[in-house]
């Protein structure tokens, strides 16, 4: 699993990172920190670090100040798991269509297209 955190510079961060890594099925998974501001990014950054070297965890972190950089992988992940889910969280951190409709309006579009494709999506959960 890939967790893309944006903003993980702030308070919350660190916390959602170390509550990720504390599920043992999810310990292996890829957290990504993402934040505009560099020094918070690295304070974050260097705390899960050594949250994951302290407990020997097999998790891997990325961080970026640009949420573009790590958030494609999203795509190929709802393909690769056919996950319908995966695919609306792809599509909701899409800033094409970020910068046009609402998530509200993403998530009417996105169950209105899932309702009339049915039939080719079938293998999705």
């Amino acid at each position: 699993m890939k967790a893309v955190i944006i903003g993980a510079g702030s308070a919350f961060g660190g916390r959602l990172s170390v509550d990720i890594l504390s599920r043992p099925p999810l310990q292996d998974s890829s957290i990504a920190l993402c934040d505009i501001d560099t020094e918070k990014l690295e304070l974050t950054t260097g705390y899960v670090h050594r949250v994951i070297d302290s407990n020997g965890l097999p998790a891997k972190l990325e961080t970026s100040t640009d949420r573009n950089e790590l958030l494609p992988g999203m795509v190929v992940r709802a393909i690769a798991e056919r996950s319908r889910e995966s695919a609306f969280q792809a599509l909701l951190f899409d800033p094409a269509t970020q910068a046009v409709l609402s998530p509200r309006r993403m998530r009417q579009m996105f169950d209105e297209m899932w309702e009339a494709e049915g039939d080719l999506l079938s293998a999705y959960s």
